[in-house]
């Protein structure tokens, strides 16, 4: 089983579900596992997008099936919540994937799943947006 956490936090073009609907969609390719919605709280400098994110956030219990909302009180940053939330998983795979950026294209899922789970050496493998691998992120 694969559990995927998905932060998001205010953006544009909430109160619309459209973008997150997207990225679960294709992720809804690739697996049918839980996925946790760790929503953020809204950061000092945008407060101005306070209703609308509400107005989303409203949206998405029951919305998708076989996610959870974990709704986290005050900015808490994707890393924080991600550490209160894989306190709680129990599957051998987790994936991680922004409200914004999810995968697409011929990814061979399950292989790359099992090389995760049965490799002595191998314990992430990490999908970029980009075709090409920053060069920042060489090092990675």
């Amino acid at each position: 089983m694969i559990t995927t956490l998905i932060p998001t936090s205010p953006i544009p073009s909430h109160p619309s579900t459209a973008i997150l609907d997207e990225t679960i969609s294709n992720i809804r390719r690739y697996t049918d596992g839980l996925i946790i919605i760790m929503a953020d709280g809204v950061h000092p400098s945008l407060k101005h997008r306070k209703e609308a994110y509400t107005e989303y956030l409203n949206q998405l219990p029951d919305r998708y099936k076989n996610t959870a909302v974990w709704q986290f009180g005050g900015h808490q940053h994707q890393a924080r919540m991600t550490r209160a939330v894989l306190e709680t998983i129990t599957d051998d795979i987790i994936m991680f994937c922004e409200h914004d950026a999810s995968p697409i294209g011929d990814i061979p899922f399950k292989e790359i799943c099992d090389l995760v789970r049965d490799s002595e050496e191998i314990n992430y493998v990490r999908f970029n947006i980009f075709e090409q691998i920053p060069k920042e992120h060489g090092y990675l």
